[in-house]
This record gives structure tokens, C-alpha cells and sequence, in this order.
């Protein structure tokens, strides 16, 4: 058998029994493939992957392309360029070539090939070749995980907001906080080893980001097609993280996100969670929604409760002068304190060279109110040289 970059002018098509082991031919039949012979041969059709080698007969040729019979229900497909200039003029119908799979299934149903391996890994890897520090080979298990669906061991490094991120022999990846089976994880989780999928790799930004998430098993669907959106219910915390908490509702994950345990502000960030609250502890909530293609439940402490906005806004109108203190500088606003309440000031809004420094007390005129956001729009409080008010 020839490597993968030749051609070899055999006429023949292969058996039923050759399309599954790569290398056989049969001069006696020129019979081209069907499902149904595959199936009589006694053998299923294969599952295809990204990355796979395969062998195919050339059933045609045209100027651009090659289509190849691949012994399965769908046929190959491989840019002519693919070859080496050698050769393109001289692979005609009826040769064998090898190849990898770039992907199982375009939109014509064919399987896009090429000969060169790496192309099968990223994004036909473009712009890597020539980056320094890529080590395609540390890269390449989790392309053939994702590719076949298996998974890789990695144990949590640290949390955020987002989710959390995992060593995986070395490699760190982001696993966010939609794609965490959180009923299966107790306790804390940093540390904590886990069993992997991958869900998307990009080379070219470092970029590997995974999932614990499995199909939903019936048990699950049962108990959650039980419950109501609305509903309160009571539930055990079996994990705290930055972004919330973790709750088992009798075998059905739940999760209370830190801004929805309260209308107030300290646990919008998730800070001090775990000073308030304890693994084991029950604790009531509110359905929010229920998403069972996850298998997960989203609970609120705070809808069980009326918002205050209402009431704190109810003497509040757009003009009115406010005073407040300098809570959080940022970039793009400047959050104050006003009484039991946040206001914003936009930074389109604050005059050039004008500098807010968090504790000062300010004065500012409303702006507008939105009772739907919980938000207070805030301008500065300007007076001019002729004793005139302005925002």
C-alpha cells in the first residue's frame, strides 16, 4: 500500500468486506458499495470523526475536486490542490487514496478530506504554523476528545463568576458555569477532579473550553417535569462558589445565582457567601426557569420578597437633586449611593477633567429613572457663572 500522498492506479472496487479494513482490494468486482452490502458483510457503518485516516476508491473527477466512495453512506471529498502538482493530472476514477477527515459532514452531506494531517486540527490551523511556543501534540487529545465524544480528567484550579478553570495535564481550560453538572459536585469545588468533554478548541487565541455535561438520564426528566416555574421549594446547599449556590431538590440541580439571593447589593458579586451560608443548610427558594436540556433548575431567594426599588424611587423624579457618595470609578461610569439605593453616571455625561474619588460625597440631578432595570440615571450638578442650574 502506498502512503497517503500517492496514488495507486488500481481499477478494481472493493469489497464490502475490503472498505472496512483499509488496504484490501478484490479484482473480481467492480460492484460499487451500498449500505445494504455493508450491512450483509456484517458490519455496521463506522462512525466518522475529525481527524481519522480513512481510505476511499475515486468514483470522479472534475477540475476542482475528487469525490472518493469511502464504504460508508456518505461519499468524500477532497480538494484537487490537495495533491501534490504531480499527481493531480494523473489520479483518475478508480484509484485508491488515503486521507483525513477535515469534517464528517458538510452541508451536502459528503466528508470533507485532505492529506494533510494538521489541517485537521483548529480551524485548518491557519496563522499557527508560524507562532512560537505551539505544541500541536499537547493540543491534539482534545481534538480527537471532542471529535469522538470522550472525555479527559481535570481538576479545578480556581472560580470565578463565569465558572471555573481546570488543569488538564497541564493545560488550562475554562469550564463556564452553564456547562458544570453541579449536581454532581459536593463541597468545594476547587480541587476538585473532574470527567471532561470538550465543546470548543481554538488554538490560535489558546482557547480550550469545557463541559461535565452529559445527556439528562429519564430519573432527572421524571422529577423535573414535576415541577413548576413559580413554585417555591426547599432544597439542601451542596456546594458554594463565587457564583452562587448549589442546591439538591431531591436529586434535581438547582442553582441561586449571588445576585438572586438578594435585592440588596452585597452579594451581586458573590462575595462572602460562604461566610453566610453553610454546605448541608436548607434554604427556600422560587422557580425562576426550568431548562431540560441541562437538567438544571434556576431558583431566587429575592422574588419570594417584594422589591424595594419601588418603594425607595417612589419620591424620586427626573430633575430632582440628590446627594450621594462615590461608590465604584470605572471607565465607563461612576456608580453613587444614594439612600438605599445606586444611582449611574455615565462618563458621556460627566464634564472633561471633571475626577470623582470614591467616599466623596457629591451632588447630582436625576437624569431618569427605570423601574424595570432597578436603575437611576444620574448627570452631574453643575451651577455656572451666572448662578445658573444645568445638567
Amino acid at each position: 500500500m502506498k502512503k497517503s500522498s500517492d496514488v495507486s492506479h488500481q481499477t478494481s472496487r472493493p469489497t464490502a468486506q475490503d472498505a472496512v479494513v483499509a488496504g484490501g482490494s478484490d479484482n473480481n468486482t467492480s460492484k460499487p458499495l451500498s449500505m445494504a452490502d455493508l450491512m450483509s458483510a456484517g458490519n455496521a457503518p463506522k462512525k466518522l470523526y475529525r481527524g481519522q485516516e480513512v481510505e476511499g476508491t475515486v468514483i470522479s473527477v472534475s477540475d476542482r475536486e475528487i469525490i472518493l466512495d469511502l464504504g460508508t453512506k456518505a461519499e468524500g471529498l477532497m480538494s484537487k490542490n490537495d495533491l501534490p502538482q504531480d499527481k493531480r493530472d494523473q489520479v483518475k476514477v478508480g484509484d485508491n487514496l488515503k486521507a483525513f477527515i477535515i469534517a464528517p459532514e458538510n452541508e451536502s452531506g459528503q466528508v470533507v478530506l485532505t492529506l494533510q494531517k494538521e489541517l485537521t486540527f483548529g480551524t485548518r490551523m491557519r496563522n499557527v504554523g508560524g507562532k512560537k511556543g505551539i505544541d500541536l501534540k499537547k493540543w491534539q487529545k482534545f481534538f480527537q476528545a471532542r471529535d469522538q465524544k470522550t472525555t479527559v480528567s481535570g481538576k479545578v484550579l480556581e472560580a470565578n463568576k463565569g465558572g471555573v478553570v481546570v488543569d488538564v495535564d497541564g493545560m488550562r481550560g475554562f469550564l463556564p458555569t452553564s456547562q458544570i453538572n453541579l449536581s454532581k459536585i459536593t463541597g468545594e469545588i476547587i480541587g476538585q477532579n473532574l470527567k471532561l468533554y470538550v465543546i470548543e478548541i481554538d488554538i490560535n487565541d489558546n482557547r480550550l473550553i469545557l463541559s461535565t455535561r452529559g445527556k439528562v438520564d429519564e430519573e432527572t426528566l421524571a422529577k423535573i417535569a414535576k415541577l413548576e416555574v413559580g413554585q417555591e421549594i426547599l432544597g439542601k446547599i451542596v456546594s458554594i462558589a463565587p457564583f452562587g449556590l448549589i442546591v439538591d431538590l431531591n436529586g434535581v440541580e438547582g442553582i441561586i445565582y449571588s445576585q438572586e439571593l438578594s435585592w440588596t447589593a452585597p452579594h451581586k458579586d458573590g462575595a462572602g457567601l460562604e461566610n453566610e451560608f453553610e454546605l448541608g443548610q436548607e434554604i427556600k427558594a422560587k422557580i425562576s426557569s426550568i431548562d431540560e436540556s441541562t437538567g438544571r433548575v434556576n431558583l431566587s431567594v429575592r422574588q419570594m420578597e417584594e422589591d424595594p426599588f419601588a418603594d425607595l424611587v417612589k419620591d424620586l423624579q427626573p430633575d430632582d437633586v440628590v446627594s450621594g457618595l462615590i461608590k465604584e470609578v470605572t471607565q465607563n461610569e461612576v456608580v453613587v449611593q444614594l439612600d438605599g439605593v445606586e444611582g449611574i453616571v455615565p462618563v458621556s455625561k460627566i464634564e472633561q477633567g471633571k475626577q470623582y474619588i470614591v467616599g466623596e460625597k457629591n451632588s447630582f440631578t436625576i437624569d431618569n429613572i427605570d423601574t424595570n432595570k432597578r436603575k437611576i440615571n444620574l448627570a452631574p450638578f453643575l451651577t455656572s457663572t451666572k448662578g445658573l442650574i444645568y445638567k
